[in-house]
């Protein structure tokens, strides 16, 4: 059978330090996840789909949303079966109770709000989904799941947590043992809540995490993804990554250096190796090292220019020192002798500006 795994949608997320870009990578996130459910599932012939927590970002999310991801979902002619996470726990009221609520009249959707085991006759699987309650549930999600029976087909764990071999409180206190598939007899254990899934895979543990379909902050340097599993009892899964997201986060540093020969070409040409669609990608600029002054009314010039075609981003200037021209330098004839013979020698520009700058930088060292 062929599964498709996916979690850590986080609709309604609120993208509240990305300032203006917040409204259409909001909308971004629903569309990606629209497209997983119709089209996704469909071009790569998906037999059910499994979301593993955090379909939404918030546990009082939207009404108008609610009701968009349940029409998603209506229209869907695949099976999907849905866990809470930790940002919409199973709760009364809360945004994946309440969307429950508007398909308890879809046969096609379940919501797992019990940890009991899930036999799906037509497709040979059980299924043992982990439910969270509260954003930090410490219950055991995985030492409920009973013995392996022979009628049980595929045994697939579905989880939102940790494993134990990732440090850190939150970590704790949902945590999941990485050897759980061997512990309780699955044979596949798919996991949500951690989004750049691919960094904590364990195939030889028969472990992976769905990773989230779109990265959703600075620090978040992949592709969004979903799984394609092919799997059969007894035998070793087929697990194919799906790269669907679209919106990018830049963290783009450069650092100046007096040795430049051109400050402002070398911050273009850093600038050009910027790739991303520009409405969905949010850039923050932080400008480092030492510069001269003559040079800072370029280097702006050519960040606005850039900026002009790339709306969504934001400026540091991160320990950046402008370095004036000390006014002795001005006054001083021997400086201005060796200046001379330099522009004498016929050096190519680049070479006569590096030889100035460092000249200069010699200069002001020793008369210190």
């Amino acid at each position: 059978m062929r599964i498709l795994c996916t979690a850590d949608w986080q609709l309604g997320k609120a993208f509240g330090r990305v300032g203006p870009a917040g409204d259409s990578f909001r909308e971004q996130l629903f569309l990606t996840a629209e497209k997983i459910i119709t089209t996704t599932a469909e071009e790569h012939g998906a037999d059910i789909i499994l979301i593993l927590g955090d379909t939404f970002d918030r546990a009082d999310a939207d009404w108008a949303l609610i009701e968009r991801v349940s029409e998603v979902l209506r229209n869907s002619e695949k099976p999907i079966h849905i866990i809470p996470g930790n940002h919409d726990p199973w709760q009364p009221g809360g945004a994946l109770e309440s969307l429950s609520r508007e398909l308890d009249d879809v046969d096609h959707v379940v919501f797992h709000d019990e940890q009991t085991a899930c036999y799906i006759e037509e497709l040979g699987l059980t299924l043992y989904p982990g439910v969270l309650r509260q954003r930090f549930d410490m219950r055991d999600l995985t030492s409920w799941i009973p013995d392996r029976e022979d009628s049980d087909g595929l045994r697939v764990g579905m989880f939102h947590g940790s494993i134990m071999s990732i440090a850190g409180e939150d970590a704790r206190q949902r945590s999941i043992d990485p050897d759980v598939s061997e512990i309780q007899d699955l044979d596949l254990t798919l996991m949500g809540d951690w989004h750049g899934g691919e960094l904590l895979d364990q195939p030889d543990r028969r472990l992976w995490y769905a990773g989230a379909p779109e990265p959703q902050r600075i620090g978040h340097d992949w592709e969004g993804r979903v799984l394609l599993i092919d799997a059969e009892p007894g035998r070793a899964p087929s697990v194919e990554p799906v790269m669907v997201g679209s919106l990018k986060f830049v963290d783009f540093v450069f650092e100046f250096d007096l040795d430049m020969d051109d400050s402002v070409q070398e911050l273009g040409d850093a600038l050009d190796g910027i790739e991303g669609a520009p409405e969905l990608t949010y850039i923050r600029f932080s400008l480092t090292g030492e510069m001269l002054a003559e040079d800072l009314e370029g280097v702006m010039d050519r960040l606005e220019d850039f900026s002009e075609g790339w709306p969504f981003h934001s400026r540091r200037r991160r320990g950046l020192t402008v370095v004036q021209e000390d006014p002795a330098e001005a006054d001083d004839e021997r400086l201005h002798a060796v200046e001379a013979e330099l522009h004498g020698m016929g050096l190519e520009d680049g070479v006569l500006a590096r030889a100035t700058v460092l000249l200069r930088r010699m200069y002001r060292r020793l008369g210190q």
